[in-house]
C-alpha cells in the first residue's frame, strides 16, 4: 500500500469513492498548495451485487478516468473495512456482504494490469473530513468533526495537525 503522503511528489493521484448506491472516481492534481479535482465520473452502485460485479464497477469507475498508469490511487470506502490490508469486512451490515473477506486491493490489481501506482484504502468519512480540513470549510480551524450521512452513518475528527 502507497502511504498518502508520498503522493504529493507525484503531482496527481486517483480517487475512487464508493457509496452505498454510487461510485465516483476522478484524477486529483495538485497545483500549489491545493488539490484540484479534474472532471468526476459518477456512476450507480448496487451494494448487494456480488463480488465480481462490484469489483468490475470500481474497475470501470477507475478506467473511466484519465489517469497515467503509474498514478497511485486513494480508494475511500465504508467499514467495515480492514484498510492496511484492503480486505473487506462486511458481513450483515446491508450492503457489499459479498466482499466479506475479499481482497479488495488484489482483484482491483487483477483487473487493471496496466496499474503500476500503488492502492491505499481509506475510510471514506476519514476522507471526507480530512479533505473539509485541509482545503475545505473547515480549512484553517484547529480541530474539526465530519458527520456523513448516507445508506450509512459516519464520523471523524481531528485530533493532530496533518496539514
Amino acid at each position: 500500500m502507497t502511504a498518502p503522503v508520498e503522493t504529493a511528489a507525484r503531482g496527481s493521484v486517483g480517487v475512487l469513492e464508493v457509496g452505498g448506491t454510487h461510485l465516483t472516481a476522478a484524477l486529483v492534481t495538485q497545483r500549489a498548495d491545493q488539490w484540484m479535482p479534474g472532471p468526476a465520473r459518477r456512476g450507480v452502485l448496487d451494494a448487494s451485487a456480488s463480488a465480481e460485479e462490484l469489483l468490475q464497477g470500481f474497475a470501470a469507475a477507475m478506467t473511466a478516468v484519465d489517469a497515467p498508469p503509474d498514478a497511485p490511487w486513494a480508494i475511500a470506502i465504508p467499514g467495515p473495512f480492514d484498510y492496511s490490508s484492503g480486505v473487506g469486512l462486511f458481513e450483515d451490515v446491508g450492503k457489499f456482504d459479498s466482499l466479506l473477506n475479499v481482497d479488495v486491493g488484489s482483484r482491483l490489481r487483477a483487473e487493471l494490469p496496466h496499474l503500476a501506482g500503488g492502492l491505499t484504502f481509506i475510510n471514506d468519512a476519514d476522507a471526507f473530513a480530512i479533505g473539509e480540513w485541509l482545503q475545505g470549510v473547515a480549512a484553517g480551524a484547529a480541530r474539526c468533526v465530519g458527520i456523513t450521512l448516507g445508506t450509512g452513518i459516519g464520523s471523524a475528527s481531528s485530533t493532530t495537525d496533518v496539514r
